[in-house]
């Protein structure tokens, strides 16, 4: 009588159970552990749990290798394992096994599977989470650092001038009405950055494809840029037929071929010249924003739309940048599905190129 209401505890138990002899051989498995590894009892009777390919992967053994030494002197193993279904997949169980006074042994299953897939995906969301505060912190940082030296300079221009202003000749003031005019529009051109980079990562940026004409958008990026331009003499030039047509969010858009030209001006010397060519493709459309700037270190093309840095390269004029614009030009193509890269070589330029979809 007792025999049969332990073998119908067994039976029923909701968990796996698995019983071995003391040597390791399966002697008994229940239905929830049959179904959860989707065998016959027939086909494990008689098999060794350590040996057998029935039950377990290989890599689940050679990573946690069975302790019957352990057991031996009485304690209760923990573990996880992956055990293997003949359709080829998986379920991760955890494993509690003890040594029963008779000799044999007694395995619980519980299926971890789903519980697995939740721990992992919390430690992702945690990764990510310190990943976004650590680029948080080192963003502000590097803003801060650098719109002080902006402002700081803003504000020593506007002493110099206002202490000076009725000595200085009308040369002299313009230099330094251009010098402040030019700090005011790195500072503010970071201040578009930051806003950008804190709506696009609180999800607050509204994604509108819409069908329209590229060179109408490039015609004014360009005349907004063409002042920048001038100060070093640089032509612009937008060479995309007028029939060229795609479908994006035309402010995203903007801000890609701002961000895109705007670093090409500062990486190029004075009398260059600053194309944006397009070209339709089967699927898609390219955008190059072409310049015969500097060039662009190999080592530093592979970094360049990973990760803002606590440094950055000098423009042609000294100009400096947080490589955040880079990254938003990433984020922003890639929320077309589309794709962005760069083609440089030292001295001779570079080709900023991205994909864009077909208007429908």
């Amino acid at each position: 009588m007792n025999e049969n209401i332990f073998r119908n505890l067994i039976e029923f138990a909701v968990d796996g159970i698995l019983i071995g002899s003391h040597e390791g051989y399966i002697t008994e498995a229940n239905s929830s552990f049959c179904s959860m590894l989707g065998r016959k009892k027939e086909d494990l009777i008689g098999k060794h749990i350590s040996l057998s390919k029935l039950i377990f992967t290989p890599e689940s053994i050679e990573k946690t290798p069975f302790r019957f030494d352990l057991l031996e002197k009485g304690e209760t193993i923990t573990s996880k394992r992956e055990i293997l279904r003949p359709d080829g997949s998986t379920l991760m169980v955890e494993m509690r096994t003890k040594m029963m006074p008779d000799g044999s042994y007694q395995s619980i299953f519980r299926d971890i599977t789903e519980r697995t897939k939740q721990e992992s995906q919390l430690q992702k969301y945690a990764e990510d989470l310190s990943k976004l505060n650590s680029d948080k912190d080192l963003f502000i940082s590097i803003l801060a650092h650098d719109l002080s030296n902006h402002f700081n300079s803003i504000i020593g221009l506007l002493d110099l001038l206002k202490e000076h202003f009725r000595k200085f000749t009308t040369e002299e003031t313009e230099e330094q009405i251009r010098n402040i005019h030019k700090s005011a529009n790195t500072a503010f051109s970071l201040l578009q950055d930051l806003l950008i980079w804190v709506r696009t990562q609180s999800g607050f940026i509204h994604f509108e494809p819409a069908n329209f004409n590229v060179d109408s958008i490039c015609d004014e990026v360009i005349n907004n840029l063409k002042y920048y331009a001038q100060g070093k003499n640089i032509s612009l030039q937008c060479q995309i037929p007028a029939d060229l047509m795609v479908k994006a969010d035309i402010q995203m858009l903007k801000t890609i071929l701002r961000n895109l030209i705007s670093n090409a001006i500062k990486f190029t010397p004075s009398e260059g010249k600053i194309r944006v060519i397009a070209e339709k493709k089967e699927n898609e459309t390219l955008i190059t924003v072409s310049d015969n700037g500097i060039g662009i270190d190999p080592a530093m093309q592979n970094q360049l739309f990973k990760d803002f840095k606590t440094y950055s390269t000098n423009g042609t004029k000294g100009e400096k940048g947080t490589g955040l614009g880079l990254l938003i030009c990433k984020m922003y193509v890639e929320k077309h599905d589309g794709k962005i890269w760069v083609e440089s070589t030292p001295g001779k330029g570079s080709n900023f190129k991205f994909t864009l979809p077909n208007h429908q």
